[in-house]
C-alpha cells in the first residue's frame, strides 16, 4: 500500500480530477473534531465509517466506496492518526481497488509533548483546509 502525509495527499487530490478522499473516522469524530474541506478544489470527502465507536467493523465499507469510485480511481484514506485508515486502505486493496493510499498522519496526527493533537502533524497541523460543523 502507498502512504503519504496529508499535505502530499491534498496536492494529489488537487491535481487528479478523479482522486477521492475517503474519511473513515466515526460520525462522532466528524461532528466533534471536524473534517477536511475540499470545496476549494471543487470536491467533497466521502464519509464512510470504517468502524463504529464500539469497534464493530462496517461490513458495507468497501461496497459504499464502490458506489462512488471506480476500482482504478486514486483513493486517499484518512482517519484520526493513520492507523484505522491503513487497515481500511488495505481492505479496499483486498477488495480489488488498485490505487489506494493511506494518509499516514491522519486528520489530527500524533500527540505533542503536552499531549495535544493537531500540533505536530496531520491535516490540521499542516494548515490544510478544514471545517467543523
Amino acid at each position: 500500500m502507498k502512504e503519504v502525509d496529508a499535505k502530499t495527499a491534498y496536492a494529489a487530490l488537487s491535481d487528479q480530477a478523479d482522486a477521492i478522499l475517503v474519511d473513515c473516522r466515526t460520525k462522532a469524530e466528524w461532528m466533534l473534531i471536524g473534517g477536511a474541506d475540499l470545496s476549494g478544489i471543487d470536491k467533497q470527502p466521502v464519509m464512510v465509517e470504517w468502524q463504529s465507536m464500539d469497534g464493530r467493523l462496517n461490513s458495507e465499507f468497501c461496497h459504499k466506496i464502490r458506489d462512488v469510485a471506480d476500482e482504478d480511481a486514486p483513493i486517499f484514506v484518512l482517519c484520526r492518526v493513520g492507523g484505522r485508515s491503513a487497515t481500511a486502505a488495505q481492505a479496499l486493496l483486498d477488495d480489488g481497488f488498485t490505487d489506494v493510499t493511506n494518509i499516514t498522519d491522519g486528520f489530527e496526527g500524533p500527540v505533542n509533548d503536552e499531549g495535544h493533537r493537531s500540533k505536530v502533524a496531520g491535516w490540521r497541523a499542516q494548515g490544510l483546509p478544514w471545517r467543523q460543523s
